[in-house]
């Protein structure tokens, strides 16, 4: 079986440009390579009309490791490959108000209801990576314009958690910062393959989404005061003495996690 499905206008848009059949998409190759491993490889291209140009990121998965395939069709409720899931994820973010890339196409091909391939194609984010915007601005910014940042960041995180919606990926590098302004700044995520959704986020997958941006902290940038203050802006309102638990518990899985996989400076 060999589905294809566009968001709104795209079908259109990419028809005029020869992308019409599953093929087109999944043999095109005039993008550039970002990544690329034997079951995955995603690329960045751009297509130019009469209405200008515009960019767009393509994943292309092959083969997908059957641990994957379970855990998308666990996680969907139904028979689901690997570009499908990440396009639910992402329209899920996009119509419960939290960012994330726009949705605009994705194709499957499916045999005996075990995936072959598939592909997932968005349109590029406005906004900058929030690790460049990272490297490129925060030794030149103020502490006050720091700690606007951080807060921001903590509260974004909590709406994620309170719209259901569990990051096992959630790293400094898989933000999008939407605006540049300290004050009103927001943000955006990106690469949806491990997201899950339920009612209520698990206080276990709490810990473990704000340990995993914890590692992802560089030292050079963030220091104790920063991380601390990431975790109070997430609680909010909270009652005396819970930041500080959530804070101890979310340090020790960081370091777990330091210990286990090293870390990528930036």
């Amino acid at each position: 079986m060999i589905k294809i499905e566009f968001n709104k206008d795209y079908r259109e848009y990419f028809a005029g440009l020869g992308l019409v059949s599953f093929d087109d998409f999944f043999s095109y190759s005039k993008g550039s390579f970002i990544g690329k491993n034997k079951k995955r490889d995603v690329t960045s291209f751009t297509l130019k009309s009469d209405g200008g140009s515009k960019e767009f990121f393509m994943k292309r998965f092959i083969r997908p490791h059957f641990k994957d395939m379970l855990f998308a069709g666990c996680k969907s409720g139904h028979i689901c490959s690997q570009g499908q899931y990440e396009w639910e994820n992402a329209k899920f973010l996009l119509d419960n108000g939290i960012m994330t890339y726009r949705p605009v196409c994705f194709g499957m091909e499916m045999r005996f209801g075990i995936e072959s391939r598939s592909f997932f194609v968005t349109e590029k984010l406005d906004g900058q990576c929030f690790q460049e915007f990272v490297t490129e601005n925060f030794s030149g910014m103020s502490g006050e314009e720091k700690k606007r940042v951080i807060e921001n960041l903590g509260r974004f995180i909590r709406r994620v958690h309170d719209a259901g919606v569990n990051m096992p990926d959630l790293y400094v590098w898989h933000l999008y910062l939407e605006s540049e302004d300290a004050a009103t700044c927001d943000f955006a995520l990106i690469d949806l393959h491990r997201m899950s959704t339920s009612r209520a986020v698990k206080k276990t997958d709490v810990v473990r989404n704000l340990a995993a941006f914890d590692f992802s902290m560089a030292d050079k940038y963030f220091d104790d005061e920063m991380r601390y203050l990431l975790v109070d802006s997430y609680m909010q309102n909270s009652q005396p003495g819970q930041v500080e638990r959530l804070y101890k518990k979310i340090k020790r899985r960081s370091k777990v996690l330091r210990a286990r996989r090293g870390f990528r400076d930036y």
